[in-house]
């Protein structure tokens, strides 16, 4: 009895600038993505900088390239390592959504970034290495990560579905690509893109125990709130241990049942929409604990809905039933996370404290003086 993951719809009728980056994205994402990265590598550019070779490229913009570079690398290999867990694992197939998803809250983010590719940053201070960071304790720092992916990718490889080491190779990416960007654009932007980053990392599957402890725990509420609810309904249905007894006869509800995948991309609908609509925090959490309630709630209905089915044609019945309920269920789930979206983003209308299109938003973290080298 489990439900397959989806993704809500994006709402077309927010500010201008939303519509044409997200038609762009949907007709050719890796395009938009790379017409970004030409503009990105122009961000904080230093006019005055010193440039390398013949090439007319300064060494800011270079180290801007590699900044991106590293960015997608990271990401690109973590989403690898991840799709075994995506292919075999039902509970998380919902995480095939995830890289597009991220592409399209990065574009969307892009386009009231606090620096803006086109402003000037002449004026900007100069300063020795990336943002006052020594370039050798920069360097120290990304070479220590990228040694510790490496490694745990050849822990990976013995076992893809164990899970401590994809957490921790998850943990390095999430972390790597705030040092990124704090090192090449600094702690406003890095805070600025962090939510995005965040969202990535929720196509990890959960740790082996709490998934267990999860299921087990949706698994007895699904049985014992289908159980009540069919009773208030007047079907004849008891509960023994995990099973329903059903006119006498005994129904399992395996673990597929316990409304887990619908949990997982729920959750996921829940940050997405969240963060598209750009909702503040308390909205935000208003929005995952109505995301929570809403697939549990779902599941609890569908099951009803198939101890119906039971009662009028036995086992075929719940058989001929089984997808078009978890369909139906899972619609009506993200169903109700779009709409109490627009509702918290009416109701709760306050924004994250990030200024867009002030004199603010091009303001620059102060930065130590020059160490003298």
């Amino acid at each position: 009895m489990g439900s397959g993951a989806g993704f809500p719809a994006e709402d077309s009728s927010k500010a201008e600038i939303e519509l044409p980056i997200v038609a762009r994205t949907a007709a050719g994402p890796l395009q938009q993505f790379l017409i970004w990265s030409r503009k990105t590598i122009g961000l904080r550019r230093n006019q005055d900088a010193p440039v390398i070779g013949g090439s007319g490229i300064s060494r800011d913009r270079m180290i801007r390239r590699l900044s991106f570079t590293l960015l997608v690398l990271l990401w690109a290999q973590l989403f690898l390592a991840l799709i075994p867990s995506w292919q075999a694992g039902t509970y998380y197939s919902y995480g095939w959504l995830v890289p597009a998803a991220m592409v399209l809250l990065f574009l969307r983010r892009r386009a009231d970034s606090p620096i803006q590719p086109d402003e000037e940053s002449a004026s900007l201070p100069k300063v020795a290495g990336w943002h006052g960071v020594p370039e050798f304790s920069a360097w120290a720092c990304l070479t220590l990560v990228v040694a510790a992916i490496l490694l745990l990718r050849i822990v990976e490889g013995g076992n893809v579905h164990w899970r401590l080491p994809i957490w921790a190779h998850g943990g390095f990416v999430v972390a790597g690509s705030l040092a990124i960007l704090w090192l090449s654009e600094g702690r406003r932007v890095m805070k600025h893109f962090a939510p995005v980053f965040l969202f990535a990392a929720v196509a990890i599957p959960l740790p082996s125990f709490l998934e267990t402890a999860l299921v087990d725990g949706l698994t007895d509420a699904v049985v014992e709130t289908g159980a009540d609810l069919s009773r208030l309904l007047g079907m004849p249905v008891e509960v023994t241990g995990r099973a329903f007894l059903i006119d006498g006869q005994p129904v399992d509800v395996n673990d597929g049942c316990s409304g887990i995948r619908s949990f997982q991309s729920s959750l996921m609908a829940g940050l997405f929409v969240g963060e598209l609509l750009r909702l503040g925090w308390p909205a935000r959490l208003t929005l995952l604990m109505i995301s929570v309630g809403a697939a549990f709630l779902a599941n609890a209905v569908r099951v009803v809905v198939l101890i119906d089915a039971f009662l009028q044609s036995g086992y075929k019945g719940i058989d001929a039933r089984h997808d078009t309920a978890g369909n139906v269920a899972l619609l009506i789930t993200y169903g109700l996370i779009v709409g109490f979206g627009f509702l918290l983003d009416r109701w709760m209308p306050e924004k994250e404290d990030y200024p867009t299109g002030s004199s603010e938003a091009g303001a620059v973290d102060p930065q130590p003086s020059p160490s003298a080298s």
